[in-house]
Order: structure tokens, then C-alpha cells, then sequence
């Protein structure tokens, strides 16, 4: 036959109680770092070399001047992060600054891109969209310029 036991307390003894609240502290402050770490590198694709020049309707605007390929080829890496839940149309201008001279990169008109949902564009040297990847050598003919600022202008987001 089953007997059972009128259970006095379901309280842990004290020492068992106080390393449990540290276990659970020190796991939701792990939780925390790796979720800001994510959110920072993988959700946005952004770190600290990125210098953020829009932040409207949803959608984070950052550029980095860097080098691509052995040449050291002075470029300019576009990144636009989509937070809003529907897709959207970006359409911008954009001009650099190099060897003192401002250029208009947008020669054929405004520049168009179209992100889904939580998308990022693309953030190194075989960015599939050229938009988003501006190189010295397109725009000057001296082989060793170097992009010393970027402009975006004229910047249109559109919900889809």
C-alpha cells in the first residue's frame, strides 16, 4: 500500500537557495551579454569600425571606409539594416570625398535597394550589390586616391 507524507516545506535549505540565485543571475547575465553581442555583429551586421549616418522609419544607415583586394583599393561599404516587420525601397544619393575632390557616386540617378524584413546588406568586398559598395577606382583615374569622407543624401524609405 502507498503511504504518503505530509510535506512540511518546500523551501530549500539555505546555502542550496543562495547558489541557485547565483546560478540563475550568472546565467541571465550570460544571456544578456550574448544578446547584445548578436544583436550588435549578426542582427545588423555592425561593428565598431561602422559609422552610423541614418537611423529613420525602421532602418539604420552606417558606412565604413576601408581597402579591398591586394591593390588597397580605397572603398566605401554601404550597410543598411531593416527593422520594420514589411519590406522596404530605399532610394539615396551618395557622394565621397577623395584627394580633396567631393564626387557625386549617384552620376545615373538616385540608387534603389529593396530589403526584406530584418535584412542587411551586404559588408565587404563581394557585396552583391553595387550599391552598396563604392570603389575609388570607378569614379577617379589615379590609381592610388583615397576616400577621405561619405555623404548620403536625398535618402527616401518607402514600406512595401
Amino acid at each position: 500500500m502507498y503511504t504518503t507524507k505530509k510535506l512540511e516545506s518546500l523551501t530549500l535549505p539555505r546555502f542550496q537557495s543562495a547558489r541557485l540565485k547565483y546560478l540563475i543571475y550568472l546565467t541571465l547575465l550570460i544571456f544578456i551579454m550574448l544578446l547584445g553581442s548578436t544583436s550588435r555583429s549578426t542582427a545588423s551586421g555592425i561593428d565598431s569600425n561602422w559609422v552610423k549616418i541614418a537611423d529613420t522609419a525602421g532602418v539604420k544607415v552606417y558606412y565604413e571606409i576601408t581597402t579591398c583586394g591586394t591593390d588597397s583599393i580605397s572603398s566605401v561599404f554601404v550597410n543598411f539594416y531593416n527593422s520594420n516587420s514589411d519590406s522596404v525601397k530605399i532610394d539615396w544619393e551618395d557622394m565621397i570625398k577623395d584627394m580633396g575632390l567631393s564626387i557625386n557616386t549617384s552620376r545615373n540617378g538616385t540608387k534603389e535597394i529593396v530589403l526584406s524584413n530584418g535584412a542587411v546588406t551586404g559588408n565587404d568586398c563581394s557585396s552583391k550589390d553595387a550599391n552598396c559598395l563604392i570603389q575609388a577606382k570607378d569614379w577617379m583615374s589615379v590609381s592610388k586616391s583615397t576616400i577621405t569622407d561619405y555623404k548620403l543624401t536625398k535618402l527616401t524609405i518607402t514600406k512595401l
